[in-house]
């Protein structure tokens, strides 16, 4: 322990130590967003795929990135394109409207569909769909990986950062039961979405 901090402590009692330690932890409970980090790198296990997660600088959620190299079938496409897949790629995956984005399943063509015809939003599984692809931009130096992402700021998502900029604004921030996508849950968004990008490439 360093002496500035002997110094602190010293003059705070065992049982308010104690009582400082579980408001702490009853805060990260409550705020994760407070005690988080705000940028993760992983790799996929299951697939290799480098997996980032990376926190909105101002709304404070969550966006999940997952990058392919330049002998992925998708590498440069645009997340709207559309691209060839099995005809059973859809009837074989276990795909939730939640996963994909509701907005992508209602402009989703039946006909091209049926002919193994998909746009790639529609073919990959995260948090309420693909919202973007191309490079790193939260890197200094980006590598040749093409990412393709979402985010969590969606209609029912926490967004810790909107309270301030709407008090700021002069709003008075509604009470909500909008719910907080924390690092784990992101975590898991993304090895799903790896899993549907190694797919296309085998």
């Amino acid at each position: 322990m360093s002496d500035e901090r002997e110094k602190v402590t010293a003059h705070i009692s065992a049982d308010e130590l104690r009582k400082l330690s579980k408001m702490q932890a009853e805060a990260a409970l409550t705020k994760p967003w407070e005690t988080e980090p705000d940028h993760v790198e992983f790799i996929d296990e299951a697939t290799g795929l480098l997996c980032v997660a990376h926190r909105h600088p101002r709304y404070k959620n969550w966006c999940g990135y997952v990058g392919v190299g330049k002998e992925h079938p998708w590498h440069g496409r645009a997340y709207s394109d559309k691209v060839a897949c099995a005809k059973d790629w859809l009837d074989t995956t276990e795909t939730k409207v939640d996963d994909v984005g509701v907005i992508n399943v209602f402009c989703a063509n039946p006909s091209e569909l049926r002919n193994g015809i998909a746009p790639i939003d529609l073919l990959v599984r995260c948090h309420g769909g693909l919202t973007y692809s191309g490079k790193a931009y939260w890197a200094d130096s980006p590598d040749e990986r093409y990412w393709f992402g979402f985010d969590c700021g969606h209609a029912g998502d926490l967004q810790p950062g909107m309270r301030s900029i709407l008090t700021e604004a002069g709003c008075a921030p509604r009470e909500s039961d909008d719910v907080y996508r924390d690092l784990e849950y992101v975590k898991r968004a993304l090895r799903t979405a790896a899993s549907d990008l190694a797919k296309a490439a085998a």
